[in-house]
Formats: C-alpha cells, sequence, structure tokens
C-alpha cells in the first residue's frame, strides 16, 4: 500500500510541477538509478556465472 501511495505522489507531483524541469531532473534521477541497478545485477550475475564455470571446470579451485 505504501509503495502504491508513493508512486502515486510521484505522478501527482510530476503533473503539479510541469513545465518547471523538476519532473526532468526526477525522470532521469529515476533512469539513472534504474540504470545503475540494472547494471550491478548483470555484473554480480556475470560474475556469478564466471565463478560456476570456473569451479565446474576446475574442482580443486
Amino acid at each position: 500500500m505504501s509503495v502504491g501511495g508513493a508512486i502515486m505522489y510521484d505522478n501527482s507531483s510530476s503533473l503539479s510541477l510541469a513545465g518547471t524541469g523538476v519532473t526532468v531532473l526526477g525522470q532521469s534521477a529515476g533512469l539513472l538509478v534504474l540504470t545503475v541497478a540494472g547494471l550491478l545485477f548483470l555484473v554480480l550475475a556475470c560474475v556469478l556465472a564466471f565463478a560456476e564455470r570456473r569451479s565446474r571446470r576446475d574442482p580443486a579451485a
């Protein structure tokens, strides 16, 4: 419920501040957060996959 409320609040605030540049700043900040989170997820997945491949190829490692 709180997550939905936060999303609704963000939408209403961006609508009320339309044309001031605050919405563009907020959207770019949100995209930046999503991009960084996605990159971290991809890096973590690659590291785990590489470690698993290495341990499969060389059981002593």
